[in-house]
């Protein structure tokens, strides 16, 4: 109801020192506040980076989650879904490709996109939270469905797809929009 639960003694750890503090977090919040994803990295010496992810529902803090990553493993990016209906997360692992993950409100993984995207540059939700997307970067080269792309994925039907654009084509995406219904709104060079 708006009133502080806890108080952990947060303390602000200055830029230049960030890379080596024993404990990180960062904390985002859904866009209607329904749930929110705390993001904690520790850091001990001899041993490798341990990545810990939990969601945190509004309306009932008791079900909250968490889930470890693999040693070594980070987020750079964490999407609480609107209306609390989960999480989206990327996942950068040493020496691979990028990783998105989709939890539902249990912390069950519902979907997880594996050795495709370089990197991940965005993610974006609908406001009703049935639609989450992300914006992919791929190297160039490879094979791949193009040097970019939008990812979209539908919460209640659990399927995904792709809009696959390259550079200096006709269709290059410049910026782009996810509508309520699922549909992808771009604008082209």
């Amino acid at each position: 109801d708006g009133g502080a639960v806890a108080d952990p003694g947060l303390g602000r750890v200055p830029t230049d020192d960030q890379a080596t503090a024993a404990v990180q977090e960062r904390v985002a919040l859904a866009d209607d506040g329904s749930s929110a994803v705390i993001v904690r990295l520790d850091r001990k010496p001899n041993a490798r980076e341990q990545t810990t992810v939990t969601w945190v529902p509004a309306e009932d803090p008791s079900k909250a989650w968490k889930k470890p990553l693999k040693p070594a493993n980070r987020v750079p990016l964490a999407l609480p879904i609107p209306r609390g209906r989960g999480l989206v997360l990327v996942s950068e692992i040493p020496d691979a490709a990028n990783e998105i993950r989709v939890y539902d409100p249990k912390g069950v993984e519902a979907y997880r996109m594996a050795g495709s995207p370089e990197r991940v540059i965005e993610l974006r939700g609908t406001d009703s939270g049935r639609f989450v997307a992300a914006d992919l970067a791929y190297e160039t080269g490879k094979l791949s469905p193009g040097d970019r792309a939008i990812w979209i994925y539908d919460v209640a039907s659990r399927t995904a797809w792709t809009h696959p654009w390259k550079y200096g084509d006709d269709d290059e995406v410049t910026a782009w929009k996810l509508l309520e219904d699922g549909t992808l709104e771009t604008d082209s060079a």
